[in-house]
């Protein structure tokens, strides 16, 4: 996070209020060191009507906010790794382009997004807007390659840096770096049985079905009865009087009965199989490969546990060891395993020279981390004979916690690297070619604020904000004097600002991007007190109409707990793609599932008629028994279905607001939910406390039985008012209106009403409460955008075309760029919906 930030938002505003009184002293850095010139500083950058930008305001400003970051990548790009740059590949920057664009690499994961054409769609155009805001074409290869090269040149350097490392070199891959990462890795196909559980007291209740008791001396024992019923004993009452410990055969004989009773959809296991023929006899069933297990699957998944469990920690080698003597809880189940065997992997001593190449090879794209490759990166910059020598790059370089350079700086240079010298017009055509134009916005901004009328009205025309006598900024001098006094006692440590290590002028340069002190109040003060006057009479209802009626349409505000039946056929202990599942069921299998569908939809209604909850059903489910025949969950069960609730609402009601990102049919189903409950409580004398949806409602994750409550905000505002409710008089005729959505008149008062607020003027504007809520809630956050900064870069940026501005260079370029940008900026500042012109 940039430190100014930080300051801006926690320092500027009164946090340090006591004048402990300190000296008064205009300073500047320059002044302290020689500073490297550009040639032509005087030369138009850009020229619109009578306001020009010069070469030097642009340098300048560039130097300040980025200076220190762009010399960094220029000479990255032109020393350091111009060699590697120079090999990169068109298949290199399409695959790099692809992860940027799509957000993966992976083949099945592509797959998915292609099948989706509206996810396609989005994500093309959220890189397409991203790679316009930055100004790179993104439909050259050209400007993708120069956006990508780069990385792609650092990835391949630190590449071959981890495969040439000699034996000394921490990062060195070892013949014992091998060896354990082969170990570590490598394994046989598992042939093991697996048995899920719902929860604790199902897995007791199927062990008590079959008389077994686990954990019985590290391994199973056989209960004889003789001491009364199972259920009833505790694990004390378990002795060899009445228990016999299990050999491993004999536990593999319980395993295949109870994965019989557990799973009697799927085909039986002859209770006579043996280690030697039950993975021969169901090998689809039976067979897990560790690199599938571990596919798609994120750092500490259940699956994932489930697979090193079943890999590296059940083994062949101590007794008991290749079964489970207790409960595994991953995710929402409680697993048992027998693991049967394991297919053998060649010992590492017998890999050939080929098969250790791609080892190591595997190693070192393990290694292209973020910090190796930072690593490597500082180490090269440690390597060389870099120098800053210009004074503000100095200061940025060491709060960045680069070298220190006692220089007096330099008319000739702003820095050296490896014996050359890299110039103020070297940094300057790099940085102007890639930010200029962007930066032209936000200088072209502060022209228009400084020749506004507002600035005439509030600052007098007043530039010198230090010795000024202008009423608004004495009051902005004095919160200054403030946040010296503060900055001297040493208030902004916390903030990253010691000033036992920065000094005043430092600190005005790395938090507010200020080389002195007038300029700090400006930035600080001044620009944000007239940001508000570039909206203008910008502000459009019409834009917004469509948008308006569309939230009116999709209202809903309700608190949701939902109660989700879903599937796990795959037994990756997830819910599957549900839709998928059911898509693909056809004939008998297809009549098989609406027959059960409807049955747990009716047992979940008598459940709910018994007054039992939704936390209360799941408990039930999970611990019943699937082959208790008087069970109304059995069939469920058998068939493969699970069940869990959530309460949606713990934070937030739900509303078609926030929503945006659920499940499509999920949020239709809510909002037909919502106008149930708005038509029940018209039609009825009472107050309706609860509302529960009469059908099973199906989505990608599951089939949905929802329970609902009034949220937060459930009445829908109206703009509806009329004189017959104002009985005092007290609001103009052009607050009324007779239809739920707002007229434009009343959202004409609202505009005055805010623009006033924000402006801090007084207005005769009124609305009645009613219908000042409908319209702020139906339209404030799109009012509120035109006050943001994008909407801010937007008029700056539409002030130059709309005055025919001109770029010194690359004239056409540079317009192009804006029209994009301006496209950009309103798509990510206003909401969805918006019309953009």
């Amino acid at each position: 996070m940039n430190k100014g930030t930080v300051i801006r938002a926690g320092i500027i505003f009164g946090l340090f209020v006591i004048i402990l009184g300190a000296a008064w002293i205009v300073s500047s850095v320059k002044d302290k060191n020689d500073s490297a010139a550009i040639s032509d500083p005087s030369e138009a950058y850009l020229t619109v009507g009578d306001y020009t930008v010069t070469n030097q305001e642009l340098w300048e400003r560039m130097l300040l906010n980025d200076g220190i970051s762009y010399l960094t990548q220029y000479i990255e790009k032109e020393f350091f790794f111009a060699s590697e740059i120079a090999e990169v590949t068109v298949d290199e920057v399409n695959e790099k382009i692809e992860f940027y664009k799509y957000g993966t690499n992976d083949e099945t994961e592509l797959a998915d997004i292609f099948a989706d054409e509206d996810v396609r769609a989005k994500l093309e155009k959220q890189f397409e807007d991203s790679m316009k805001a930055i100004d790179y074409d993104p439909s050259s290869i050209a400007d993708l390659t120069r956006f990508v090269e780069l990385e792609i040149a650092k990835e391949n350097y630190v590449r071959a840096y981890v495969t040439n490392a000699s034996d000394d070199d921490d990062l060195a891959i070892t013949n014992d770096d091998l060896e354990t990462y082969y170990e570590e890795n490598y394994f046989g196909d598992v042939c093991a049985i697996n048995l899920k559980f719902n929860s604790e007291t199902e897995a007791k209740n199927v062990f008590n079905e079959f008389l077994l008791v686990p954990n019985y001396n590290s391994g199973w024992g056989l209960y004889d009865g003789t001491d009364g019923d199972i259920a009833d004993l505790g694990t004390g009452d378990f002795d060899e009087d009445n228990t016999v410990q299990l050999t491993e055969e004999e536990v593999l004989t319980q395993f295949i009965k109870m994965y019989n009773y557990m799973n009697p959809s799927k085909p039986e296991v002859l209770e006579t199989e043996t280690e030697a023929t039950i993975c021969l006899s169901h090998t689809e069933e039976f067979t897990y490969n560790y690199n599938d297990m571990y596919e798609g699957q994120t750092l500490g998944s259940p699956y994932s546990l489930l697979a090193n469990y079943m890999f590296d920690t059940l083994n062949f080698d101590d007794d008991g060891a290749r079964f489970s003597f207790t409960l595994q809880g991953l995710g929402e189940f409680e697993i048992l395993t027998y693991k049967v065997s394991q297919e053998e992997v060649p010992v590492f001593a017998d890999l050939t020279q080929t098969e250790l190449d791609d080892l190591k090879l595997e190693i070192v794209d393990s290694y292209m981390t973020t910090t190796i490759i930072t690593n490597i990166t500082s180490a090269v910059w440690d390597d060389a004979e870099f120098e800053i020598f210009e004074p503000i790059l100095k200061i940025k370089h060491v709060a960045n916690g680069g070298d220190e350079y006692n220089n007096s700086g330099s008319t000739e240079k702003i820095a050296t690297i490896n014996g050359t010298d890299i110039t103020a017009d070297m940094l300057f055509a790099y940085m102007e070619d890639k930010i200029g134009t962007y930066y032209t916005i936000d200088m072209m901004k502060t022209i228009m604020l400084l020749n506004s009328d507002a600035y005439t009205e509030i600052y007098e025309g007043e530039t010198d904000y230090l010795n000024s006598s202008n009423e608004t900024i004495v009051g902005h001098r004095d919160e200054f004097r403030t946040m010296k006094t503060a900055f001297g006692s040493g208030a902004y440590a916390s903030y990253g600002f010691d000033n036992s290590i920065y000094s005043w002028d430092e600190f005005l340069i790395l938090a507010f991007g200020a080389d002195n002190e007038n300029d700090a109040i400006f930035n600080l003060f001044v620009l944000g007190n007239l940001q508000a006057y570039l909206v203008g009479d910008t502000v459009d209802y019409a834009k917004a109409a469509n948008l308006i009626q569309t939230q009116v349409d999709e209202y809903f505000n309700l608190d949701i707990v939902h109660l989700l039946v879903y599937t796990d056929m795959d037994n990756d202990l997830t819910p599957d793609e549900f839709n998928d599942y059911v898509d693909g069921l056809t004939g008998q299998d297809l009549l098989d599932y609406e027959a059960i569908k409807n049955e747990v939809e009716s047992v979940i209604e008598d459940k709910l008629d018994d007054e039992m909850n939704f936390s209360e059903i799941v408990d039930e489910f999970n611990d019943s028994l699937i082959g208790d025949t008087e069970n109304p969950w059995a069939n469920a069960k058998a068939y493969g279905f699970h069940i869990l609730t959530q309460d949606l609402s713990s934070t937030d009601s739900l509303t078609n607001i926030n929503t945006t990102s659920y499940d499509e049919d999920f949020v239709a189903a809510v909002k037909d939910l919502y106008d149930e409950y708005v038509f029940l409580l018209g039609a009825s004398a009472t107050d309706v406390d609860e509302l529960y949806d009469d059908e099973l409602i199906q989505t990608n994750f599951g089939l949905h039985y929802l329970y609902s409550e009034q949220g937060s905000a459930f009445e829908m505002p109206t703009a509806v008012y009329s004189e017959s409710d104002d009985l005092d008089s007290e609001y103009p005729i052009e607050a009324n209106g007779d239809t739920l959505i707002p007229n434009a008149i009343q959202v004409g008062l609202y505009i005055e009403i805010e623009t006033a607020d924000q402006l801090g003027k007084a207005t005769d504007a009124k609305l009645p409460t009613s219908v000042y809520q409908a319209i702020d809630a139906f339209y404030g956050a799109t009012y509120d955008s035109y006050y943001s900064s994008g909407y801010y870069q937007v008029v700056a940026a539409q002030y130059i075309l709309d005055n025919n501005g001109t770029y010194g260079t690359n004239n056409t370029d540079s317009i192009a760029y804006l029209n994009d940008v301006i496209g950009v900026l309103l798509d990510s500042t206003f909401p969805e919906g918006f019309i953009v012109d």
